[in-house]
């Protein structure tokens, strides 16, 4: 008899999934890949052992330990078991196959070294929370916190923020996972975590050591944001309210002490507000209170004052290239060369600060020439995105992106890529400021990856960032150039045609789209890959009737440049509307709304394509492509529309057919998925 676990499977696999490394696309589903990468057993073996209860062992090949074989059985069972739950009525096959992993779990951590247990326990803990046995969940968390260490921090958060901190225990876990995760990005988790009681645990044990009120808060304010990009949702509230809270606290307090811990909160705050291109406004009386209480201090602490709310003058720019910056980097400046975690935050943050203001001199070669001047001055003026860690938590990593198409693809009847050089050679053609290309460079470990966009300060960034995150690395390059203008001749093709391109986010703020396609695949070689992503007319339709709103209500024209004032004053707006406004479900629910940059990118592009599935097919096929793929960036929307889909064509396991999509999206099987059009395509072979 089949189990949960083995339906969720089956049910999945109907849909076009197939088990191992090809459902990898999902952050959560990594679990199973540890399967193979943890124990190095075979996943169609673990398979048939939770089915059947018996593990399949080859002769000759050596037994892996019981709890190894349990673990990987929970391994493989729980992605499985969660993502079925987004088919119809899977809710009781669910919960059982949670409980069924909860037991194989169980009996692994009895038989488990110490060494071993800690991961074991962090999946019992979360298949106790999914079945809301809060309090077996939390005697887990306890023994969790006991065993983790600098690598186990990041789960203990995660569930530190789902149970809510109770102890002082459990707030000691937080400060040293705050302190030692830095290079995570896990700003949700901890927000999470810190509101969920743990902020209030630390205030009161400092009330008990005899703290005053002012050092107890900007202590537990600069902890708690320190060296993280709260941009959206609780985050950003959560750090803007900590801001109008510091000022407050300086403006009430007769005489603060300006501790290494206050700098910390005032460093770290005004890194959030350049992070979010100070699009969060605070009360005028904040701000003046804040200018009369920092007279008498020193330039560079009037300015961390004044930066948390506004953004630097070009006088301020000035002094901090030819002033601030080099004092901070020969520690020469006091306080901050007593504390080298603040002093390295301070010049990290001065240093995004310019970058973000173009006051960066770096070059970089022109490899076509540029035509598109209104799209380069926009992103001249305001990079995109601007972005702190690069994610790449969780992904998984592959030895060339030929072995990640064939994992993904495993069902494909089209010949991949066969690169027969060493390295592969990928293309971001509007890299922006670098994001994509920290994901492309941690994921695919032997490629090498050129980015290339129109937007020098966008460059500047990605340049600095690259620097940062990949010192020793030969594997990228950053160029100029128009993809419109990109031809085989061009300098950006000098070592040859490119394995790979990934457009992504790019070719819908092109004047002429089909200019633009054709010029990137002529940069592509016969047989290459293509990645797509360009605006749905479909997804992105309630979004540009809130464009609409905001063009009435506000009476701008289509080409407008909103200022800072402007685009406070209209979030302003917007968060008054009641929340049953659609305006404002559709608007504060975007990860753009939070940021100053991405604000103007969605509401207010020079230059924007909306495309319907027939448009985007005309353009393909213009250009000679064929399809391989189409694909959701949300399993939940992947699977919903992967069972429309075979409903109108079951035998269609590829699910590449245009006709069906268009007959899905006509159903309004898109209509709630993420507002992309995402397809991977090929060339065709010579």
């Amino acid at each position: 008899m089949a189990s949960p676990g083995d339906k969720a499977f089956s049910n999945l696999e109907s849909l076009g999934y197939t088990h191992g490394p090809s459902l990898m696309r999902w952050e959560h589903l990594r679990l199973v890949k540890r399967v193979h990468d943890q124990y190095r057993l075979s996943g169609e073996k673990v398979r048939n052992f939770v089915r059947t209860g018996e593990f399949e062992v080859d002769p000759g090949e050596k037994p892996p330990e019981p709890h190894q074989i349990l673990h990987a059985g929970a391994l493989w069972l729980l992605p499985c078991v969660r993502f079925a739950g987004a088919l119809p009525n899977s809710e009781a096959s669910e919960r059982q196959g949670t409980q069924q992993a909860l037991e194989f779990l169980s009996a692994a951590v009895h038989q488990a070294p110490s060494a071993s247990q800690y991961e074991i326990r962090v999946l019992m803990c979360e298949c106790y929370l999914n079945l809301g046995v809060t309090a077996k969940a939390r005697s887990e968390l306890a023994r969790i916190i006991e065993l983790a260490g600098t690598t186990g921090y990041g789960a203990a958060v995660r569930l530190l923020a789902r149970l809510g901190v109770t102890s002082l225990h459990e707030v000691e876990l937080l400060e040293r996972a705050i302190k030692g995760i830095a290079h995570l990005d896990m700003s949700a988790e901890i927000a999470a975590a810190w509101k969920n009681g743990g902020r209030s645990l630390l205030e009161k044990t400092l009330k008990q050591d005899g703290k005053p009120s002012f050092y107890i808060a900007s202590t537990a304010l600069g902890r708690y944001i320190l060296s993280y990009h709260l941009q959206h949702g609780d985050g950003f509230y959560l750090w803007s309210d900590a801001r109008d809270e510091l000022m407050l606290l300086e403006a009430s307090t007769e005489n603060n002490e300006i501790t290494q811990a206050h700098l910390t909160a005032v460093v770290s705050i005004a890194s959030q507000s350049l992070l979010t291109g100070w699009i969060a406004d605070s009360a005028d009386h904040f701000r003046d209170s804040v200018k009369v209480k920092n007279e008498g201090s020193d330039r560079l602490g009037q300015l961390l004052h004044w930066l948390m709310n506004e953004p630097p003058t070009i006088a301020d720019l000035q002094w901090i290239t030819a002033e601030a910056l080099p004092a901070l980097r020969k520690s020469e400046w006091a306080p901050y060369k007593d504390d080298q975690t603040l002093g390295h935050t301070m010049t990290d943050f001065l240093q995004r600060l310019l970058i973000i203001s173009a006051q960066s001199t770096a070059s970089f070669p022109r490899v076509t020439p540029i035509s598109s001047s209104l799209i380069e001055s926009f992103y001249d003026e305001n990079p995109y995105p601007i972005w702190s860690n690069a994610g790449t938590y969780g992904m998984g990593v592959y030895n060339s992106y030929d072995q990640y198409l064939k994992e993904y693809l495993p069902r494909s009847q089209h010949g991949l890529l066969n690169v027969l050089v060493k390295q592969e050679r990928i293309l971001l053609a509007g890299c922006g400021s670098g994001h994509q290309m920290a994901l492309a460079l941690a994921q695919y470990k032997n490629s090498h990856v050129t980015g290339m966009d129109l937007s020098k300060t966008n460059l500047q960034y990605a340049h600095w960032r690259m620097r940062e995150l990949f010192p020793t690395s030969s594997r990228w390059s950053l160029c100029q150039g128009d993809l419109t203008q990109v031809t085989a001749e061009t300098a950006l093709c000098a070592s040859g045609q490119f394995d790979v391109i990934e457009c992504c986010g790019v070719l819908h703020h092109c004047d002429d789209p089909t200019t633009a396609l054709k010029a990137l695949v002529s940069a592509l070689r016969p047989g290459g890959i293509l990645l797509l992503g360009v605006y749905s007319a479909v997804g992105t339709e309630r979004v540009r009737e809130c464009i609409r709103w905001i063009h009435q209500k506000f009476n701008m024209h289509d080409a407008y440049h909103p200022t800072l004032s402007d685009i406070r004053k209209i979030r302003d707006e917007i968060e008054k509307l009641p929340t049953s406004s659609t305006v404002k479900q559709v608007l504060c629910g975007q990860l753009s709304f939070y940021s100053t940059s991405a604000f103007r990118d969605m509401l207010f592009h020079p230059c924007a394509h909306y495309f319907s599935l027939s448009e985007l097919k005309e353009l393909v096929d213009m250009c000679g492509l064929g399809v391989l793929s189409f694909s959701f960036d949300s399993i939940q929307d992947d699977i919903r529309t992967r069972l429309e889909y075979s409903s109108l064509s079951s035998s269609d396991c590829e699910m590449c057919s245009w006709d069906v999509w268009k007959k899905v999206e006509r159903r309004g099987g898109i209509r709630q998925s993420l507002p992309w059009h995402n397809i991977l395509l090929q060339k065709p072979k010579e």
